[in-house]
């Protein structure tokens, strides 16, 4: 059984972000060297750097040069507003939709409703105190750590 998780859009994404974080006064990356780096298939990563897009997270530039680049700087970037862009509004529960809560006989005398608002509430709050440069630097921290293997 498996609970409550982000979908690969969400990990693909800000792992694409992430790269674009690292990368900042270097020229667009090209979706299809994104892609290579990110072990993403370049047609669904498209895909999202357009959600992205229109998100105004990251910009495209057309042309022989062209790619795709942060539309704003990491640190103006947080995770929670990252998510939002490639999921919608990370909730733990169904029954916190909007809609769900109108549908839902018990929604007024739900204990675990409180208990999923609460946690929603502090994933929320978590994910909106980091931004995407914190991530970045901690992904390149550890990428430093990590010594190369080799084989005879």
């Amino acid at each position: 059984m498996s609970g409550p998780r982000f979908s690969t859009r969400a990990e693909y994404g800000l792992r694409a972000l992430i790269d674009l974080a690292a990368h900042p006064q270097a020229a667009p990356v090209r979706a299809g060297d994104l892609a290579a780096r990110q072990a993403v298939p370049v047609h669904y990563l498209e895909q999202l750097l357009s959600f992205l897009r229109q998100a105004g997270l990251v910009r495209s530039v057309r042309g022989a040069r062209g790619g795709f680049a942060l539309a704003r700087p990491a640190g103006d970037i947080t995770l929670l507003e990252a998510l939002t862009a490639l999921e919608g509004d990370p909730l733990l529960a169904q029954c916190l939709e909007s809609t769900a809560k109108e549908n839902c006989p018990k929604a007024s005398a739900c204990a675990l409703r409180a208990v999923w608002e609460d946690l929603t509430r502090l994933l929320k709050d978590r994910l909106g105190s980091l931004s995407l440069e914190q991530v970045c630097q901690e992904q390149l921290r550890l990428e430093r750590e990590v010594q190369p293997v080799y084989y005879i």
